[in-house]
């Protein structure tokens, strides 16, 4: 990948990806390199020993030497936290707020690849048409002209064009210029700009060369397809939509105060790289005379979007919901899934993959295969999205669909290299970010939950005491009840089901409704309430409780015992009686006391008494 050229704090306009830079070019920074180095030894793993995720971000701020940062963690299609740390603008102090607009580099890519298969979907262009056709000149790549470039190479980054020698040059003569030169100029032997370097020698469709350039000419085609500026078809058809409030377009930004000043560090002096205007933003530029088509480059498709890191998640959201974002469809399901298949995927020598940082890519999209050491967000995880880095400024949008989370990251420059990371072919600050936001924010929502809630009826208690308590799905919930004095533990309703065991425990596997059950000890208890009622009474002999039905005809289905502290002790079933009865139980094996006895009938209500066993 072409290294950034721009550190030299002119705003020169020039686009990469990601740099794997381990250490610093510029000697100024070489005096401090020890110490980077031996702070990062020391504060290796301190994610991992905070439990506040506010402090470990200003913490990643702060040992990395940021300047300002977003970030955003997204579950199930919402934001779970977004979080703003330092500056947006060194000079002024402005800190960086959810306000804040990022020129987010080559993540405007995936927006640019969006906009192009919303023509797809149209049937205006087809992925596999000839672009030469389309622009209406031939493109071709001088060392395989028989091949035809297609819309597919360029969205995969297959097309062989390359970011060569006259690139950042040809920018410079097209960025904020009402009538820029035409872009055939650049990729056409015997333009203006052209250069033996911008086509590699390998067959178009089969080798992966990361281009910038590529997206300027899919940026071009989109405005040949529409009849509309890049820009305000970008707008009109995905930003607007989705209430976002950023654009490819610096004139349509309206406060200078929401601009991120992107920075690197020179000799100890925080330098402007880009979208620095002490005076104000530009003055507006008359585009009426620029023909659509003409030169997409000029809004910088492959990397000029300026936009909040909240709405940068809506997009994300957009393409984790396959193309819809509260209710807004942008692309159809179908079309998500097409720009997620693998059109290109390293086999070793087909192409280059920057430090095995690309592996695998779609349409517009980085496709994460989790190989060791390279191209790993969240391990196990095959996490769609993009990365970008231009100007000083890192940026990240990744997601997973199953299940559904994501994460946002964007600094606007640090004082020091950005450091190789330990475990993958990111840097060492954006595993820290993809670790805390995923470890400390996302996981936790990923675990199933449920609420069990606790009532009571009557005079008693439960331990825990009534309320709703949330138990991970799988867990055992255990309760007991306890009646007050004069009152005895009837059941538990458990989701409808009578329980009437006190102490009772069950796993948790959806939301539980628990109604403990106290009833009232009637003053009577000791006596029968009618003579005509069976008796209960225990022989202290053989210590047998006798039910003595005696002269009665009804069926009773079933004795309880209870303490007095109102626990169940003993319950049997009584089988049909018939006249002169008598039904015996054995209560050897009770502690000596006073038991309250509850005699269920089919016909009748319960007759309640009272026992005592020596």
């Amino acid at each position: 990948m072409p290294p950034e050229s721009c550190f030299n704090g002119t705003n020169t306009q020039c686009e990469s990806l990601i740099i794997r830079d381990l250490l610093p070019t510029n000697t100024c920074h070489m005096n401090k390199l020890y110490t980077l180095v031996l702070l990062l030894i020391l504060t290796s793993g301190f994610v991992k020993a905070n439990n506040n995720h506010e402090e470990q971000l200003q913490e990643i701020v702060t040992t990395n030497n940021l300047m300002g940062m977003s970030v955003v963690a997204v579950h199930e299609g919402k934001i779970i936290y977004s979080g703003h740390f330092g500056l947006s603008n060194f000079a002024t102090g402005i800190q960086v707020t959810n306000r804040t607009l990022y020129r987010i580099a080559s993540i405007s890519k995936t927006i640019t690849a969006m906009a192009f298969m919303q023509l797809h979907e149209q049937g205006l262009v087809n992925l596999d048409d000839d672009i030469s056709d389309i622009m209406e000149y031939p493109i071709l790549n001088p060392h395989h002209q028989g091949t035809a470039i297609t819309p597919r190479m360029l969205l995969s980054h297959t097309s062989t064009l390359n970011d060569g020698s006259t690139y950042s040059s040809f920018l410079s003569t097209t960025y904020n210029n009402p009538t820029p030169p035409n872009i055939n100029q650049l990729i056409v032997p015997g333009g203006s700009h052209f250069s033996n370097n911008i086509w590699i020698n390998a067959t178009p469709g089969e080798h992966f060369q990361y281009s910038n350039l590529g997206y300027g000419v899919l940026g071009s085609i989109i405005e040949k397809i529409s009849g509309e500026r890049f820009d305000v078809y970008v707008r009109e058809n995905i930003l607007e939509p989705l209430e976002i409030n950023g654009s490819f377009n610096i004139h349509d930004i309206t406060s200078v105060t929401n601009l991120a000043v992107l920075y690197r560090m020179s000799c100890d002096q925080w330098v402007p790289q880009a979208d620095n205007y002490p005076s104000g933003l530009p003055d507006p530029i008359d585009y009426s005379g620029y023909e659509p088509g003409h030169n997409g480059l000029i809004f910088s498709p492959q990397g000029g979007l300026r936009i909040t890191a909240e709405d940068l998640a809506k997009i994300m959201i957009t393409l984790s919901g396959k193309g819809t974002y509260n209710e807004i469809q942008l692309l159809q399901e179908e079309t998500v899934e097409l720009m997620l298949q693998r059109h290109w995927q390293f086999n070793g020598n087909n192409g280059n993959n920057y430090y095995n940082l690309f592996n695998a890519w779609g349409l517009g999209m980085h496709l994460i295969t989790n190989q060791e050491n390279g191209d790993i967000v969240v391990p196990g995880y095959e996490m769609k999205g993009h990365a970008g880095e231009a100007y000083g400024l890192i940026s990240d949008m990744y997601y997973n669909n199953d299940p559904d989370f994501g994460i946002i990251f964007i600094t606007n420059g640090s004082a020091g290299a950005y450091f190789g990371g330990w475990n993958s072919a990111f840097y060492e600050v954006e595993e820290q970010i993809f670790s805390l936001l995923y470890n400390s924010l996302i996981a936790p929502e990923m675990v199933e939950t449920h609420d069990v809630n606790i009532v009571v009826e009557g005079m008693g208690t439960t331990q825990p005491s009534p309320g709703t308590y949330t138990m991970e799905a799988g867990e055992i919930f255990n309760i007991s009840a306890h009646a007050e004095e004069g009152w005895i533990f009837e059941h538990y309703i458990i989701n409808g089901e009578t329980i009437s065991q006190p102490a009772y425990q069950l796993p948790v596997e959806s939301s539980v409704q628990i109604t403990a059950v106290f009833a009232e000890i009637p003053t009577s208890t000791g006596t029968l309430l009618h003579d005509n009622q069976p008796r209960v009474f225990v022989n202290h002999n053989d210590h047998l409780l006798t039910i003595d039905f005696g002269n009665q005809q009804t069926y009773y289905t079933g004795i309880r015992l209870y303490n007095l502290k109102g626990e169940l002790v003993l319950q049997e079933k009584v089988t049909r009686q018939t006249t002169g009865n008598r039904k015996t139980i054995d209560v050897s094996f009770l502690p000596p006391g006073t038991y309250i006895t509850i005699l269920n009938a089919t016909n009748s209500e319960p007759i309640t008494g009272k026992v005592t066993i020596l």
